[in-house]
């Protein structure tokens, strides 16, 4: 089903998608980034065996508009301390970053949650009251991921890349505020404080 409606931004497309979403999860993925062919699949497996809420993983850099190489979308397969690993062609494929999870404590300083490429259960999401709606600023991720992991969801990181982030020129990490992007971020953790 295709939704056609007036800009909202990250926040508000996110969140108009949600609530017209009918299935037990929710995947969101920014338009310039691509998927790898088995991040459904990883994510849903992930999801099924842990009973987590929240899901990001590591993550593959792409720069400009090509298509990512294919070479780059085949998932390791070799054993750790195998003497048959390749580890030229398993560096290749290794991750170019790297999230730890929900903790609150590293998140205050740096967003260490995750990507805004995710997998939510779609009642965790909903639950949450999805994502804020600022328009014109970044970091709406981080600030969900704090609400949920100060709310008790579980928040999990696939360990494995599971879709390439594109730098663009244009991007929105270029034509937005960084500080007013990083006092959303914050949010969560200001609302918290006690005057």
């Amino acid at each position: 089903r295709l939704l056609r409606e007036p800009n909202r931004y990250l926040g508000g497309a996110r969140n108009a998608g949600a609530r017209a979403a009918r299935g037990k999860y929710l995947l969101f993925m920014d338009d310039d980034n691509a998927a790898k062919p088995y991040e459904v699949s990883a994510f849903v497996r992930a999801a099924e065996s842990t009973g987590g809420d929240v899901f990001t993983s590591f993550v593959d850099f792409i720069w400009g508009r090509d298509a990512p190489a294919p070479e780059t979308n085949r998932r390791y397969s070799g054993r750790m301390g195998s003497n048959t690993v390749d580890m030229e062609a398993k560096a290749r494929r290794s991750p170019s970053f790297v999230f730890l999870g929900g903790s609150v404590d590293v998140g205050l300083f740096k967003n260490c949650f995750g990507d805004a490429n995710s997998f939510f259960r779609r009642s965790a999401f909903l639950a949450l009251g999805g994502y804020s709606e600022d328009r014109q600023l970044g970091y709406e991720d981080w600030e969900l991921y704090t609400r949920a992991a100060y709310a008790g969801y579980t928040l999990q990181v696939v360990p494995e890349a599971l879709y390439h982030y594109r730098f663009t020129a244009g991007s929105m990490q270029k034509s937005t505020s960084y500080s007013r992007s990083r006092k959303r971020a914050l949010r969560a953790y200001t609302e918290r404080l006690q005057w």
